[in-house]
């Protein structure tokens, strides 16, 4: 052991590859493949990489509650599991050393020294765009951290069009999400891009299919976000209502409705106005079971039938009915 680990980390200060490499003991390129948790027991130490403004590969939805950083766990695809790299942090296997990107290539600024308080699971999507469990932890830094709002450089152009995409705009019936990369699938490519084709056509043909609806019944403001809200809408009186909208295949639907549910209530923590309404709307009808679970939390449900949409539960009936 040569390095010296987190001895004199400063807050707010920038560090090369590697010169945390030398630091650390271990070569700088190992920042390219260990992912977002890097263990270095010998230091007492674990590297944390963040991305609370979304990274531009792929954003594991971290962010900012007040001091405090929620911090998500390691895995891109499937549910994430405490083992590994995961349980280190919830455990505080280590000083964790909280890094995030310093704006120019090989460099990361230092947000640091904190300890993991509480975790619990949510639900997100993974890197295939499907709904899975993942671990959220909770830190709290030894001193005050260094907070996205408070970092000394700019964004980067990849980094500022992220945030303008993050906002309301009219719905546009002609846009189709950009694929999804098949890495990580078992079944060859080809097959995996067609599946993923059919999948990205049946979800916007269902929204533009309820954007007409929603016109044609008077409502306004009917506007979408990227990364988040499929479809929010204003209508004549009432509240708004947030729409997300699932193709429903016939031994999915359960856990596209679980999907759904915890989409929702995030985008209207994170996006929307404490009563805005929730609304889940599918291409096909769902179980009653189901429909009686989302009566008890007051969402309502849609799906799509050859002359518009129907209700698919009571808080459904009563909203559109």
């Amino acid at each position: 052991m040569t390095g010296i680990g987190g001895e004199g980390l400063a807050t707010g200060a920038t560090y090369s590859w590697a010169e945390l490499g030398e630091r650390f003991d271990f070569k700088p390129a190992y920042f390219s493949v260990a992912g977002g948790i890097i263990a270095r027991p010998q230091h007492d130490s674990i590297l944390l990489m963040t991305h609370p403004g979304g990274a531009r590969s792929f954003d594991y939805g971290d962010y900012w509650d007040g001091d405090e950083l929620v911090y998500t766990g390691r895995g891109q695809r499937g549910d994430q599991e405490r083992t590994g790299a995961n349980r280190d942090v919830g455990e505080n296997g280590g000083t964790l050393h909280v890094f995030q990107p310093a704006g120019a290539p090989r460099e990361l600024l230092y947000v640091g020294a904190a300890r993991c308080v509480g975790e619990w699971t949510d639900t997100a999507p993974d890197g295939d765009g499907e709904q899975r469990s993942v671990l959220r932890f909770r830190l709290r830094f030894s001193e005050p951290a260094l907070a996205a709002t408070d970092q000394p450089y700019d964004a980067s152009d990849a980094d500022r069009a992220a945030e303008h995409a993050r906002k309301p705009r009219p719905f546009d019936p002609g846009r189709v999400g950009k694929p999804a990369r098949p890495k990580g699938w078992t079944r060859t490519p080809e097959e995996i891009l067609a599946l993923q084709e059919k999948a990205r056509k049946g979800h916007q043909e269902l929204l533009v299919r309820l954007a007409v609806w929603l016109e044609g019944d008077r409502w306004s403001d009917i506007e979408e976000i990227e990364g988040a809200v499929d479809l929010w809408a204003t209508p004549r009186r009432g509240h708004r209502v947030i729409f997300e909208a699932k193709t429903m295949g016939s031994r999915a639907s359960v856990g596209r409705v679980r999907g759904a549910l915890g989409q929702l209530l995030e985008y209207r923590y994170f996006y929307g106005e404490p009563d805005d309404e929730l609304c889940i709307v599918s291409d096909r009808p769902i179980g009653a079971r189901a429909g009686r679970m989302l009566d008890s939390l007051g969402v309502a449900m849609l799906w799509r039938d050859e002359d518009g949409f129907r209700p698919g539960n009571a808080t459904g009936d009563d909203s559109f009915g």
